[in-house]
């Protein structure tokens, strides 16, 4: 009897070991076409390839519009559980995923892993045309789309920009209209968009992760960097069509633009005067609030502007 039992363990055993066998070859065919490409599973709707046959399923839904995950706290739907369990941290406001080196909290894996690359100033996604390295995908298809293709299809009803992606006018209107709904958790400070945060929290930080080759001076954004390399380089991309003069940057050029046409979509809520830019509402809103930011180190006097701080400071470099 004890024999039979043995025989009978043995048996299981064996056919347990075939079972992690199979499985682990089952795992390594899947692993395997991350290197080779291959992607067996295609979509008879959209002609979409998978490596894994789960993924296919998922996608599938994406067609008929089926959507079985629905949330409880609103009216919003899913065709994915993960999406659901993603949205419901926007009710609940749980951020399980912490950065490791400044503390930052996030709701969702891919933005703790996105943000990481700002620590380690990691650019895997290169762009094939001049090179250009980004952290993340939706970087690098914004800027071909913006540097090499031209195309702008996403225009803005009251300055008339145009911007090659949905997400980049979402972010530009806020500025007519004021919304801003991403909070810095160490000022709370509102910004209009989630990359406008990031740089923002690097104010607090401390953290320059993009380094000038020429003089290594830190910044706290690869946009302030491009523009302050051009004050090495001379280099001015940005043509006005009206008068022919040349800027170092998309913004100066659309501040200049301005002058021309007379625009001025920004209005101060308190005397009704009209602006060319959110900028210069910024500064004129100061004159209201009476807020001076900006003080002097060695006279304690307070200005409005940086700038004006800067230009204050030389009278005591001449005085010395």
């Amino acid at each position: 009897m004890n024999l039979d039992l043995t025989s009978n363990c043995l048996k299981k055993n064996q056919l347990t070991d075939n079972q992690d066998e199979m499985s682990t070859a089952s795992n390594l065919i899947v692993h395997t076409r991350i290197h080779t490409g291959d992607k067996p599973y295609k979509c008879d709707m959209c002609d979409k390839s998978f490596s894994q046959l789960s993924n296919l399923r998922k996608h599938t839904r994406t067609h008929p519009g089926e959507k079985p995950f629905k949330c409880d706290l609103c009216t919003h739907a899913f065709s994915h559980k993960g999406d659901l369990t993603n949205h419901t941290r926007t009710h609940t406001g749980v951020k399980p995923y912490k950065c490791d080196i400044c503390n930052q909290a996030f709701s969702q894996k891919t933005a703790l892993k996105s943000h990481i690359t700002i620590h380690t100033g990691e650019k895997s996604y290169k762009c094939a045309i001049c090179d250009t390295g980004f952290a993340r995908k939706p970087y690098l298809i914004s800027h071909i789309i913006r540097k090499h293709n031209g195309v702008k299809p996403y225009k803005c009803d009251i300055c008339n920009q145009s911007f090659p992606q949905k997400g980049d006018l979402t972010s530009h209107t806020r500025t007519h209209t004021g919304l801003k709904p991403y909070k810095c958790d160490i000022c709370d400070k509102g910004l209009g968009s989630i990359s406008n945060l990031i740089t923002h929290t690097r104010t607090h930080t401390g953290v320059k992760p993009f380094k000038c080759d020429i003089c290594d001076k830190g910044f706290v954004s690869s946009s302030d960097l491009t523009k302050h390399t051009r004050i090495h380089t001379g280099v001015k991309p940005y043509k006005c069509d009206t008068c022919d003069k040349w800027f170092g940057s998309s913004g100066d050029l659309r501040r200049h633009t301005k002058i021309h046409t007379g625009v001025k979509p920004y209005k101060c809520d308190i005397c009704d005067k009209w602006f060319g830019s959110s900028s210069d509402l910024r500064r004129h809103t100061k004159i209201h609030t009476g807020v001076k930011p900006y003080k002097c180190d060695i006279c304690d006097k307070a200005f409005y502007e940086n700038t004006y701080l800067k230009r204050h400071k030389m009278i005591h470099q001449k005085s010395l």
